[in-house]
């Protein structure tokens, strides 16, 4: 996965939990699709976790 969608990615997820957004704001607030929030706040964002996990098994 490309770096900025990754950010992108953690920003919206974070900007949900913080703000309490709901999926209509968060794509208003970030210029883009409620598709593409949506996408990156389960899809993406759980690839992150698995990635970010595996990076971290040696400890």
């Amino acid at each position: 996965m490309k770096g900025y969608i990754e950010e992108r990615a953690v920003e919206i997820a974070n900007h949900i939990i913080d703000n309490n957004a709901t999926v209509r704001q968060t794509a208003k607030q970030f210029g883009i699709s409620k598709s593409t929030v949506h996408t990156d706040a389960t899809k993406r964002n759980d690839l992150i976790y698995i990635q970010n996990s595996r990076r971290f098994d040696f400890l």
